[in-house]
């Protein structure tokens, strides 16, 4: 539509504005619960998105963080960011290997400079369901432990020394009036850690080494995500195979459901094509159809986002074997937490879908007669929309308020979300598997392509039943960012919750990717230890307005 398209262009605008100013370059910093982790577990992680000089950036509004071994990819994410900062987590994989792992994490953006400016961090994963005899022992290893020296922030606990299944809190002093962003995790002590991970102020001093001969020039290839996600795709000739660079298509990109959402892309001069989308979160199904303007057949088929990798070494991983009983009680509440308070454990929250028009009138069939043809159904009971024979093709016809009589272009059409370019399909559509028909009376226009009203049929569970569908049109499973997590931490305030006996295992008490401090130089942050004993470590980071790091750690025990 018109409004996508004068996003693409002010994007594109900024994007020349940014190859010519240094101070427009964007880093990333991000922050974990921990180090150290069991496969299988959840790592918890805070973005920070800055400029070079690490002030809060407001331009992306998508981070990239990827788990890669020395050479592969295990898992990718995809993070919403708002104001410079996102939160997200990974599911470690069960499969996962004992070993070092690097995190590395980027903003679209940040591609036009290379891997060389990528943020990337190493962390440890012991996986105690597979023997790894290629481990290294070494006896003589102690447990890390983080620097207090460079705290910018007082930490102090109500009680340093306390007992499974009780309340404490954390009281943090010195906080500026200016703080942009906060995090804090309560976690167990890390038993192993890389040496050369930064934190949050390290980090920082070493911004300006990132602006180095090679990256001083910023290539324009890719656009700053500053409205949402962009979807990168090629335009497919489907009689060559091969991407399409003489003719410009228009396309549209819907995803699969209930919920209609629509972007449009058209291909440049080497067949690519980008659709600049909004809010689309967690794993779902779209769909690509184009629009040619020639008899030629085309297809769009979705790429990859994410970042190609150069090969990395990493640090060898050693344990104690005195470590064995704690890791053997940290697996084995691993595996009963998951088993007891799985439910608990993955409650995501839902986002509302980016659409702003409601429909003109909507047909549910059920209060209907039912037929068996879908002209049938048209002709008897949704008014306003037809079946016309144009070369003999059907075409469907939305009477729309702008024009008088029939509409003289086209009418989009859509199944369960899905693009519906040669109307013949739905003609011949099984109108009992249809549970509404809804109507949308305006003129859209999508980047140069014109259609008098939309039309849109929804399936009883939005999975288009013996859909039979053309070259033109694809569909795709996609992960769009990073649906939020709610974190599971209950609370031990009386005897009743102190006695119940329901497990509680967890090594992260506590996680909390948004402090919200109210512009108060000192807040406090109740928390309750779980059925786990041993040292475990209080990790605060952040960022002030003008891009000042915050920091403390402290340490506390539970007997």
């Amino acid at each position: 539509m018109k409004r996508n398209y004068i996003i693409v262009f002010l994007l594109f605008m900024l994007s020349i504005q940014y190859t010519t100013a240094e101070n427009m370059r964007e880093r990333v910093y991000l922050q974990t619960d921990k180090q150290t982790y069991l496969a299988g577990e959840l790592l918890w992680m805070k973005l920070y998105l800055t400029d070079a000089e690490g002030k809060p950036s407001p331009l992306s509004k998508v981070g990239y963080v990827e788990l890669l071994d020395a050479e592969s990819v295990q898992v990718q994410v995809k993070l919403d960011i708002s104001e410079g900062t996102g939160e997200g987590w990974l599911e470690l994989p069960i499969t996962l290997p004992t070993g070092y792992y690097r995190l590395v994490a980027y903003s679209r953006y940040m591609q036009n400079e290379g891997d060389e400016v990528f943020f990337q961090k190493n962390i440890g994963v012991i996986n105690t369901f597979l023997i790894d005899k290629t481990v290294e022992i070494d006896n003589s290893l102690t447990e890390p432990t983080f620097s207090v020296l460079d705290n910018t922030l007082s930490v102090i606990m109500a009680n340093s020394r306390t007992k499974p299944r009780t309340e404490n809190s954390i009281q943090i002093q010195g906080l500026p009036e200016d703080v942009h962003s906060l995090a804090i995790s309560v976690a167990g002590k890390d038993l192993v850690q890389d040496g050369s991970v930064l934190n949050i102020s390290q980090w920082q001093d070493q911004l300006p080494a990132t602006i180095t001969t090679t990256t001083t020039a910023i290539r324009s290839d890719f656009l700053p995500e500053y409205e949402g996600h962009i979807i990168n795709a090629k335009l497919i000739n489907v009689a060559t195979g091969q991407p399409e660079t003489t003719e410009k298509v228009s396309s549209l990109l819907g995803f699969v459901g209930e919920d209609i959402r629509l972007f449009d892309g058209v291909s440049d001069n080497q067949g690519n094509v980008q659709y600049v989308t909004k809010r689309i979160t967690g794993r779902q199904e779209l769909a690509t159809a184009t629009f040619p303007q020639s008899e030629n057949k085309f297809r769009v088929d979705i790429q990859s986002p994410f970042a190609v990798h150069p090969k990395a070494d990493l640090p060898t991983f050693k344990l104690n074997s005195a470590w064995e009983q704690q890791l053997l009680q940290r697996s084995v509440g691993l595996q009963v937490l998951y088993s007891y308070m799985a439910d608990s454990l993955s409650i995501m929250e839902r986002t509302t879908p980016h659409f702003q028009w409601k429909p003109y009138s909507s047909y549910i069939l059920d209060n209907y007669t039912r037929f068996t043809r879908m002209d049938e159904v048209v002709i008897e009971f949704v008014t306003l929309l037809s079946f016309r024979n144009i070369d003999r093709k059907r075409q469907l016809h939305l009477f729309i308020e702008k024009n008088v009589g029939r509409g003289a272009g086209s009418t989009l059409a859509l199944l369960d979300g899905i693009p519906i370019t040669d109307h013949n399909i739905l003609y011949n559509y099984d109108p009992l598997l249809v549970q509404r028909i809804e109507l949308y009376r305006e003129r859209f226009d999508f980047n140069g392509q014109f259609f008098d009203g939309l039309v849109s049929f929804t399936t009883y569970a939005n999975n288009y039943p013996t859909l039979q569908l053309d070259e033109s049109t694809q569909i795709f499973d996609y992960e769009g960012t990073q649906a939020r997590r709610l974190f599971y931490a209950p609370s031990y305030k009386n005897e009743a919750e102190r006695n119940s006996r329901t497990p509680d295992y967890r090594h992260t008490l506590l996680w909390i990717p948004e402090v919200d401090t109210h512009g108060n130089s000192s807040v406090t942050i109740p928390f309750s230890t779980s059925d786990l004993t041993g040292e475990f470590q209080v990790v605060i980071e952040g960022l002030t307005k003008d891009g000042k790091p915050l920091r403390g750690i402290t340490y506390f025990d539970v007997e």
